[in-house]
């Protein structure tokens, strides 16, 4: 288990080693210092940085995905047959140490799984049930990198698209961030999945990638469940999935041409 943190905010680091001591399945988790965007090359030069009031933002966003890249690259390196990547704003459920537990998670068909999301992109498959509260669903992709397990099947594959120091800011200028690039492209080639209710939320205070404080709305966005209702059967999921390939391919034409844009007038 990793924790990206920061050496800035020792604030976080304490908080979150207090809450692991009440959460023994998470014994042994180790720190990975995230990477500081504003210290990458090319942070504040043209063409990408104009001067503006979001470029902190985009530093923060790049420091994410490199740190998101290293903490597989460890894993990798490791032999890990999995790693659960935790950044340091998390905050534990109280079932969290049963869902991890519990054998039909590790029994269950993923390659990752989200503990913890902002909003999941359907329709979904319900894979199983975790304990009486709590259940797995197959999804077509999902928001926000607070909290999720990689299996080593992935571990490949995201390491050959995700970027570099080197890349990064023309990666940015077409993905936005990894939560959406996450979204978008796993559920085409691998098997996602998110546990409902969600297990691992956000605490609220500023934000080193969006270089603000959360909107009033964060706590219902990241410690929610997924509808039910929405479930469907496998030919139905397939389907989805389709369309939604469809879909992000033709969103990914505006998103190439919106890189081509940003690469003339900055982020």
């Amino acid at each position: 288990m990793l924790l990206i943190n920061l050496d800035s905010r020792p604030d976080r680091l304490a908080r979150f080693r207090e809450q692991a001591a009440a959460v023994p399945a998470l014994a042994g988790w180790q720190r990975l210092a995230a990477v500081a965007g504003t210290v990458l090359p090319g942070y504040g030069d043209a063409p990408w940085f104009r001067g503006r009031s979001r470029d902190r933002a985009w530093a923060g966003r790049a420091g994410c995905v490199l740190s998101h890249r290293r903490a597989i690259e460890l894993a990798r390196e490791r032999g890990w047959r999995s790693v659960l990547i935790l950044e340091d704003d998390v905050e534990f459920d109280a079932a969290l140490d049963a869902a991890l537990r519990t054998p039909a998670l590790a029994a269950a068909q993923w390659d990752i799984c989200y503990l913890g999301y902002s909003r999941c992109l359907g329709p979904l498959q319900r894979l199983a049930a975790l304990d009486a509260a709590t259940s797995l669903y197959a999804v077509q992709g999902a928001y926000t990198t607070h909290a999720y397990l990689v299996r080593a099947s992935l571990y490949d594959w995201l390491l050959q698209q995700l970027p570099d120091a080197a890349d990064v800011w023309p990666w940015l200028a077409r993905h936005r961030a990894i939560d959406r690039w996450y979204a978008r492209h796993l559920a085409a080639r691998f098997h996602v999945a998110a546990v409902s209710p969600t297990r691992v939320g956000q605490f609220s205070d500023f934000s080193d990638i969006g270089q603000r404080a959360p909107g009033p709305d964060r706590d219902r966005h990241l410690h929610g469940r997924l509808a039910s209702d929405r479930a469907v059967g496998p030919a139905a999921f397939r389907l989805g999935l389709g369309l939604r390939r469809l879909q992000f391919a033709l969103t990914g034409l505006w998103d190439v041409l919106r890189a081509g844009i940003k690469q003339l007038r900055g982020f």
